[in-house]
């Protein structure tokens, strides 16, 4: 039998305190869960730290980001924090391949254009109605991002990603603003599957459905459930498709996830502070030895460091996986890394060449996202960036760090979302580059490029052995691999500084210069094609 007593003394820390979450990726919008917050009581303690602290050593210590938290900082201390990250996105563009000096414009691909004009004329408009302009620049956005990610991709594949990607960007704002649309999210996968994803993922063409009354909040949901079903038609490889259609499915549960936590902001994080939850394990502890209580183990295997091991300096909690697994559900990254290895001219890259590296693509494309979004929802006063959440987090969980007083700051989160983003290109280059260096490379010591490497490996199964080459066409086939993705790597970072989403353009000086441009591109192509939207 518990006393009142005991009981008393496992409820006494029970203090609320707050966190914030992010969902970052196609989304734009964040999400805020919050309670009271715990201060803060800093400890002098040892660096024990299991993440390499060089990366960003190079550029000088970075004084702007010695603060614990980005909550009401004044203009002034904005103003820092944003000339510190130019200097982290400058290098961040650098180490990701894509050097300032050798800048090259946004392609720009007039039959893809052409493409997406007239789907939106001749086959969204008849089912929705005229479209806004709301609409029209996230077409923008997901027309610019495929010219520069699947440059020289296989040209189908990305008409179905500037689909895919303007209406999900639409979806997602639609149902951060209106309950009834929110509410259809809920139950989209059931809904799908119980429609049978209209006609499966083989065969003819999906069948026509009855045009959903204009104004019904499933409308949308609707196309988007057509568009990734066209995505995942692409995919030769049944399984690959299905990892498609469940990243995209995943994205609306993110997004139906988002909009019930900003309803009720309370529920959705119950790990509290360090210093609570280490008194509430103290405190449960002597329930089991005094009262002789059932007390659930392991009690505490999250905690870094006890004073029973000597390390009374490195006595913190790990991290909570909930955020990342929130963030990860409406960020789509499965879907952008999975199509980036659909090769032009029929060529099919087996899936076994680029599943094993899926995890580090994700990294990428979550990370750079993370780094290069931070500036403009600084400025606006959005605390729930996924580097401002981080901060708080590990702030929290009582981590060391390098700000003054020894704890977690701004610069620990930004230097540990850069070096996860440029290890995991590292090690995606070593997982795809093929063993035969001559596969990857010309005479001329320059990497083969897609329409090259597409050539030699037609020439294969034509029966010919590629004149002066000593190569197998499995080597052949890792070097493509290898260049679709680094295709899309490298247009991934450079349509964050070229797109007006980010206002790198406006923020980073060195952005501008390295344009040579007084504006960065706009959607006048495709707002003057709906005078009426």
């Amino acid at each position: 039998m518990i006393s009142n007593q005991a009981l008393q003394q496992l409820t006494h820390h029970s203090i609320p305190t707050s966190l914030y979450i992010q969902v970052p990726g196609l989304r734009s919008s964040n999400t805020l869960c919050s309670t009271t917050q715990v201060p803060y009581k800093p400890r002098h303690r040892k660096m024990p730290h299991a993440i390499p602290r060089t990366h960003l050593s190079v550029l000088g210590k970075l004084p702007a980001l010695d603060v614990t938290t980005v909550e009401n900082l004044s203009p002034a201390q904005k103003e820092a924090i944003v000339a510190d990250t130019a200097k982290i996105c400058r290098k961040l563009l650098e180490d990701m391949g894509v050097p300032v000096s050798k800048w090259k414009p946004q392609p720009i691909d007039a039959a893809l254009r052409q493409r997406t004009i007239s789907w939106i004329k001749d086959d969204l408009e008849p089912i929705t109605g005229p479209v806004n302009k709301a609409f029209l620049m996230t077409t923008d956005a997901g027309l610019t991002y495929t010219e520069r990610v699947y440059e020289g991709g296989d040209f189908e594949t990305k008409c179905s990603m500037v689909k895919y990607i303007s209406v999900a960007i639409y979806l997602d704002d639609l149902i951060d603003k209106r309950t009834g649309m929110a509410k259809e999210a809920e139950s989209f996968l059931f809904k799908a599957l119980q429609q049978g994803l209209g006609g499966g993922l083989s065969g003819s063409a999906t069948p026509e459905l009855p045009a959903t009354p204009l104004g019904h909040d499933g409308i949308w949901l609707d196309q988007y459930r057509q568009v990734s079903i066209e995505l995942a038609r692409h995919m030769s490889d049944p399984l690959v498709s299905n990892m498609l259609l469940h990243s995209c499915t995943l994205y609306i549960e993110g997004c139906a996830l988002e909009y019930y936590i900003q309803q009720d902001q309370t529920k959705y994080f119950l790990i509290q502070g360090a210093e609570t939850e280490l008194a509430r394990d103290a405190a449960e502890r002597r329930l089991a030895e005094e009262e002789d209580a059932d007390i659930p183990l392991p009690l505490d295997a999250d905690r870094v460091g006890t004073p029973e091991e000597g390390d009374v300096d490195a006595n913190y909690l790990v991290p909570n996986g909930w955020p990342a697994w929130l963030r990860e559900r409406s960020a789509v990254a499965e879907t952008f890394a999975i199509t980036s290895f659909r090769a032009p001219g029929g060529i099919d890259v087996p899936t076994w060449l680029w599943v094993t590296s899926i995890v580090e693509l994700r990294n990428v494309i979550l990370t750079v996202n993370d780094l290069v979004s931070f500036p403009k929802e600084l400025l606006g006063d959005d605390t729930t960036s996924a580097i401002s959440v981080q901060t708080k987090e590990r702030r929290q969980l009582g981590m060391p760090g390098t700000a003054p007083d020894g704890g977690w700051c701004l610069r620990d989160s930004f230097e540990e979302v850069f070096g996860k983003s440029v290890r995991s290109a590292a090690r995606i280059n070593r997982l795809l580059r093929p063993s035969v260096l001559e596969a990857r490379y010309g005479p001329d010591g320059q990497p083969y490029s897609i329409a090259e490497l597409v050539d030699i490996l037609k020439s294969f199964e034509k029966g010919e052995s590629p004149a002066g080459k000593h190569l197998s066409q499995g080597e052949v086939m890792k070097a493509l691999t290898l260049r679709l993705w680094e295709t899309h790597q490298r247009g991934y970072v450079a349509w964050h500084f070229e797109s007006e989403r980010y206002r790198t353009f406006e923020l980073f000086d060195w952005v501008k210069e390295m344009m040579g441009t007084e504006a960065p591109p706009n959607a006048d192509w495709l707002l003057s094609c709906f005078p009426d939207a």
